[in-house]
């Protein structure tokens, strides 16, 4: 086999890679939009239940 055959040849493993890192890159992307959204309405819920507690007198 010349080079010029060998250069042809794909690697099968090449397009797994690429879309492997578009994969991950789509993850962290969504990572960083909605922790924050997350974050908020967890620290909201939470002070909801801190002022029904202390509305409530059980805390």
């Amino acid at each position: 086999m010349t080079n010029k055959e060998e250069d042809k040849i794909p690697d099968p493993l090449e397009n797994f890679k690429e879309l492997f890192n578009f994969i991950i890159s789509v993850i962290l992307k969504s990572i960083q939009t909605l922790f924050p959204i997350i974050t908020i309405g967890f620290l909201a819920i939470v002070f909801l239940l801190y002022l029904l507690f202390k509305l409530l007198g059980i805390s």
